[in-house]
């Protein structure tokens, strides 16, 4: 499913559709809290993985892209503290390095504020490994508890730019029962075409601001 949004601040955006996200991904959680026993309840976990490469450094409409990502993650993640286990990653850290792709916040139910620090310090200076840290996700989501929602959210503005197979690893993503959603922050359709193949491979949705 594509989503068109001509709005013309790109943080409210973002926004609204973490919170998409996170009422329909996470409610689930959250009924079960209150209507079922504890032994019941099934933990959720979502990797948010953030495009730290040289791009973002770019400006759309009258701020950074950087800038406007980080203050929606930054609302959202205050919108849903102790509602599920977040995890946060990001790719194009080091300039020219196309494994360049971190988990820096390991996932946590209070671990907002770190992960808020985590955005804040990142410069945007690298290339986009989108496969590559699309396949470290999936590897970190695999390794925890079975059971319960596991999700990753995607946010980009560009191409893939390390030759990576968007296709293959979509496919990986959807075979190891794990729902990804992709945002791209931008204005042209040709630098949505990694996130778009992406969501489709991997049978989610793809949102964009353009």
């Amino acid at each position: 499913m594509i989503l068109n949004f001509k709005i013309f601040y790109m943080r409210k955006f973002i926004t609204f559709v973490f919170l998409i996200l996170s009422v329909c991904g996470w409610a689930t959680m959250s009924f079960a809290e209150t209507h079922e026993p504890a032994a019941h309840v099934e933990s959720t976990y979502v990797e948010i993985i953030f495009d730290g490469s040289g791009s973002m450094s770019s400006w759309l409409y009258s701020s950074k892209k950087i800038d406007i990502a980080k203050e929606a993650l930054s609302e959202t993640l205050e919108e849903v503290e102790g509602s599920a286990y977040i995890g946060l990653r990001a790719y194009g850290l080091v300039k020219g390095d196309c494994q360049s792709s971190e988990l820096l916040g390991d996932f946590g139910l209070s671990n907002r504020d770190e992960i808020g620090v985590a955005v804040d310090e990142l410069k945007p200076v690298g290339m986009t490994p989108l496969a590559y840290s699309v396949a470290k996700a999936t590897e970190d989501l695999k390794a925890l508890p079975a059971g319960g929602l596991k999700k990753i959210i995607v946010i980009g503005d560009g191409q893939e730019t390390c030759e990576g197979d968007i296709s293959e690893v979509g496919m990986n993503v959807k075979d190891a029962g794990i729902d990804l959603d992709a945002l791209y922050l931008g204005g042209n359709d040709q630098e949505s075409e990694s996130l778009e193949a992406l969501a489709d491979a991997a049978g989610g949705d793809f949102y964009s601001s353009h």
